[in-house]
């Protein structure tokens, strides 16, 4: 859905590399929340 390697997603999650802000922009969408969501600064 993203148009990414599996690998690159655990990397994010391993916090070995960081995503772009569209990236961000993309993912806050699939799942329906915003970015600040994402980013852990509101509920």
């Amino acid at each position: 859905m993203l148009n990414v390697d599996r690998t690159t997603v655990v990397k994010w999650e391993r916090g070995e590399r960081e995503t772009s802000f569209a990236m961000l922009v993309c993912i806050a969408e699939l799942f329906e929340v915003s970015v600040d969501y994402l980013l852990g600064r509101e509920d």
